[in-house]
C-alpha cells in the first residue's frame, strides 16, 4: 500500500457500514516504530491517511485492502 492506491475497507467484525465498499485513495501511510534509548526494536504499526468524499481519515493499515493499485 503506498499514496495513490485506492483502498477500501477490509471485512470484518467491525466493518463500518457508512464507508463499506466505497473507494478511498490513500494520502500517507505512516510506519510507527518502538524506541527504546536511540534504537529500533521493531515495529509496532503502521497508519494510513485516507481522503473519503473530501475527508480525511486515519486507518490502521490492517483495517484496509488495496482496490487499485497505482503504476
Amino acid at each position: 500500500m503506498k499514496p495513490g492506491d485506492l483502498v477500501k475497507q477490509a471485512p470484518n467484525v467491525f466493518l463500518d457500514i457508512t464507508v463499506a465498499d466505497k473507494k478511498m485513495l490513500v494520502l500517507e501511510v505512516v510506519h510507527t516504530a518502538s524506541f527504546a534509548g536511540t534504537t529500533v526494536d521493531r515495529p509496532t504499526g503502521t497508519t494510513v491517511r485516507t481522503l473519503l468524499e473530501g475527508k480525511e481519515r486515519i486507518w490502521h493499515a490492517e483495517e484496509l485492502e488495496v482496490f487499485s493499485e497505482t503504476l
